[in-house]
């Protein structure tokens, strides 16, 4: 895993004292194969060739590292008391973690590096729930972070100083109820990346798994105790020159949430080009949400690529283009600039849908709101639909752009409602 050939060399030199006493269980820092240590909690780390096998025997456990990198061919495999269990691993590094090879764990795994995290196109991620984050949390937050059963934990993740790390993948990341969650100033899933998630439906509806995409200086995460789920919550804004967050890959949940959120003190973009899909038995629990809360007069989001979801949600706070395919049991776009001077426009090859699921308990409906909104594609819906500018003769449709067996034209206060082809 380590490039250190000095590492390699203290191992070799402790390999007969190893051979004959007992493996021992470790409460303290330990100098480990590939120079790891556990900070935390209790387990064990051994390289045999190419192959790291961590033993973790608490249901938490930190292991700082002075280099995660994992080369292509070479496998880092935990083995964790359930699938619940999580072990966090520090990285104190001044270059950025490089995910070439396999990682894979049964319970929950956690790579933090301040200078960001790179899965490759060879590398993969396989886990019940992975965080990959520039943002840091204590050691007695995340080892308290046991929520009960019927109840949540709460862990705050922060900068430490590094305003420019980027996590990006270009592998596979593949995640059970656990999910998986990106925090960083720059979060990509590249043209060559994958992210899958697969919740567990229940008779209660609390196995749902969560995808989420995260650009900030600050996020509050949220352990769901019956899940293991995380529920994210972004507190404080990107302090980044640009602060950016983009899915040009696929990203598909087939029982839970995708979300995608950006804020910047200055400019930050939200772009999507790739495939997005998130399906459940509810809106609740088969829903995106894009949203772009920076106010930088250069920030922008481009929604294109392709987009289906029990629920799909657009939210910006600056120039939002849509160009590309969105389906769904309901569709919400809203932008508002902090000088009411934002445009929603839906481009010329958009095509919005929002169709009748089993999943909808509510009648469908499609809403486009804006300081300005334009539509010079096309948008339809199988129930009702709603185009609203907050400003007056800020709404522009082209003939035969909106369809619905009812619609509401709001142009600044004037409304206008319809059937059929408008």
């Amino acid at each position: 895993m380590s490039k250190h050939t000095h590492a390699k060399t203290k191992t070799l030199s402790l390999k007969p004292l190893a051979a004959m006493i007992p493996m021992l269980v470790f409460a303290a820092p330990i100098g480990a194969v590939e120079t790891g240590h556990v900070a935390a909690g209790s387990g064990t780390i051994n390289t045999q060739g190419a192959t790291t096998t961590i033993n973790q025997q608490s249901d938490r456990m930190i292991v700082n590292w002075n280099n995660f990198d994992i080369r292509a061919g070479e496998m880092v495999q935990f083995n964790q008391p359930s699938t619940s269990s999580a072990v966090l691993n520090r990285v104190n590094s001044a270059n950025p973690t490089q995910i070439d090879g396999a990682l894979n764990a049964n319970g929950r795994v956690f790579v933090v590096n301040p200078n960001g995290v790179v899965v490759g196109k060879t590398g993969s991620i396989r886990a019940n729930g992975v965080v990959l984050s520039t943002l840091d949390v204590a050691n007695n937050t995340f080892m308290a972070m046991t929520p009960s059963s019927n109840g949540y934990a709460y862990a705050n993740f922060h900068s430490t100083g590094a305003t420019s790390g980027a996590v990006v993948n270009e592998g596979v990341i593949s995640s059970g109820a656990g999910g998986v969650s990106l925090f960083g100033a720059q979060v990509i899933n590249g043209a060559a990346g994958s992210i899958y998630a697969k919740g567990v439906q229940t008779a209660l509806g609390n196995g749902v798994a969560a995808i989420n995409l995260v650009a900030a200086d600050s996020v509050d995460v949220i352990a769901n105790g019956s899940s293991g789920s995380y529920i994210v919550n972004q507190t404080g804004a990107g302090s980044a020159t640009l602060t950016s967050i983009a899915n040009d890959g696929v990203i598909r949940n087939d029982y839970g949430l995708v979300n995608m959120t950006v804020e910047s003190r200055s400019n930050a973009s939200l772009r999507n080009t790739g495939l997005i899909e998130a399906h459940g038995s509810s809106r609740e629990n088969g829903g995106i949400s894009l949203r772009n809360k920076s106010t930088g007069g250069s920030s922008s989001t481009s929604v294109g690529g392709s987009l289906d979801g029990e629920s799909v949600i657009v939210y910006a706070n600056n120039n939002t283009t849509i160009d590309g395919l969105i389906k769904g049991g309901t569709i919400s776009a809203e932008v508002s600039g902090a000088n009411s001077n934002a445009t929603l426009l839906i481009a010329d090859n958009a095509q919005l849908s929002v169709e009748d699921r089993p999943s909808n308990w509510n009648p469908s409906f499609l809403q486009l709101i804006g300081d300005k909104v334009v539509v010079n594609g096309q948008v339809s819906s199988s129930g009702t639909a709603e185009v609203r500018s907050y400003n007056p003769d800020g709404v522009s449709i082209r003939k035969g752009g909106l369809n619905a067996p009812t619609w509401t034209i709001n142009d600044g206060g004037t409304i206008t409602t319809g059937k059929g082809s408008y």
